[in-house]
């Protein structure tokens, strides 16, 4: 068994996440034009990989953290159900709310979301306390409209994301596969549509990669790669001095 991944890459000054880009890449491969593969998991990351061809296909993968998916909209739903529901089945509570946009912008303006790349971050930073100035933010509104806001602002930070990247690279992906639990949410879904303007959305089950499978694929590559001992982090992505053999190996007892 491989397991403890980020080790190695924290041992090199890195943030030790996002690991799964370059594996990313390797799994989904090259398109025409440069391919943004995005997970939404409790938090959303983003991996982008460089065309087949062209001036720009010798460019690096790149990868980071971008911030909250489903950490808030689960606990929000969570709380609002009295621990009845654990997340937004198909969307039901956003779908029936309105988001609040001039809270979604104010909250795209705190420093993380201004941060460039490398970053990482996690529920320690996006959880339940995190969930309750926010709450508190948006005041004595309905729960289906605090559940629309959450999942409106998920989906515009993924957006400021890839805008922000473009302004300072001119990079755009051409198409955003999504894989995750939340690609099973046909608002979040619609809602990065519309705010990704340009870029194809689409589920990753439509490239053949079933959305609840890609992490566990990419941990598996990641393993077989210590196994091969091949290096798995990438320092442009998470700020480590080299890249690194990650993960350690336990063997049977």
């Amino acid at each position: 068994m491989v397991h403890d991944f980020r080790a190695a890459d924290l041992a090199l000054g890195g943030q030790g996440a996002p690991l799964v880009p370059r594996a990313d890449a390797a799994l989904i491969g090259a398109g025409d034009g440069w391919r943004g593969v995005l997970n939404l998991g409790g938090i959303a990351n983003l991996t982008l990989i460089p065309p087949c061809c062209g001036p720009q296909r010798r460019e690096p993968v790149l990868g980071w953290d971008c911030g909250p998916a489903n950490s808030l909209i689960d606990l929000a739903v969570e709380g609002f159900s009295d621990g009845q529901q654990l997340f937004d089945r198909d969307g039901a509570m956003a779908a029936a709310g309105l988001c609040d946009e001039a809270v979604i912008q104010r909250w795209l303006a705190e420093p993380y979301f201004q941060l460039s790349p490398p970053k990482s971050t996690g529920r320690e930073c996006f959880g339940r306390e995190d969930l309750k100035r926010r709450l508190r933010q948006l005041g004595t509104i309905p729960a289906v409209d605090a559940v629309a806001t959450l999942t409106g602002f998920t989906a515009a930070v993924v957006a400021q994301d890839l805008a922000q990247l473009q302004a300072r690279s001119s990079i755009q992906p051409m198409e955003l596969l999504v894989a995750g639990g939340g690609s099973r949410n046909p608002v979040l879904m619609r809602e990065l549509q519309d705010r990704c303007r340009g870029i194809a959305v689409r589920g990753s089950d439509q490239i053949g990669l079933a959305a609840e499978a890609r992490e566990a694929l990419v941990f598996a590559l990641l393993a077989w790669w210590h196994h091969r001992g091949h290096p798995g982090n990438a320092p442009s992505i998470t700020g480590a001095t080299q890249e690194a053999c990650l993960g350690v190996r336990v063997g049977p007892v």
